[in-house]
């Protein structure tokens, strides 16, 4: 398993295997590539700008988030903003997710909440 760490307007590609972004700052951008990749879009700070994933996997990949104190996934706010995911917590945007329904989203899309 590849980790990356990035920490604001960076931009990441990752491979054919299993990788780790931590997304720091804000504004990043991220492929996950082929694989079952986690992608944590806030460890204990809001990001300053919404993180982007460009191709986020609904059956393979998970989205986290630490530090913030969500106690469950009904607590974050998921909207669809020009065919693209928006996911915001305590009126703070998060990450974007291009091409995903909001709707598609469930807590099985989420790995680690606090």
């Amino acid at each position: 398993m590849s980790t990356f760490t990035l920490g604001g307007d960076d931009r990441a590609f990752g491979g054919t295997g299993n990788d780790r972004f931590f997304l720091l700052g804000g504004n990043n951008v991220v492929t996950g590539g082929e694989g079952e990749d986690q992608f944590w879009i806030a460890n204990a700070e809001i990001p300053e700008s919404a993180h982007t994933i460009t191709d986020f996997d609904l059956e393979d990949d998970l989205l986290n988030i630490e530090g913030l104190g969500v106690g469950s996934f009904n607590e974050l706010t998921l909207s669809n903003e020009d065919g693209n995911a928006l996911i915001a917590f305590d009126n703070n945007e998060l990450a974007t997710l291009l091409g995903v329904n909001a709707d598609s989203l469930t807590a099985d899309n989420f790995g680690v909440l606090s």
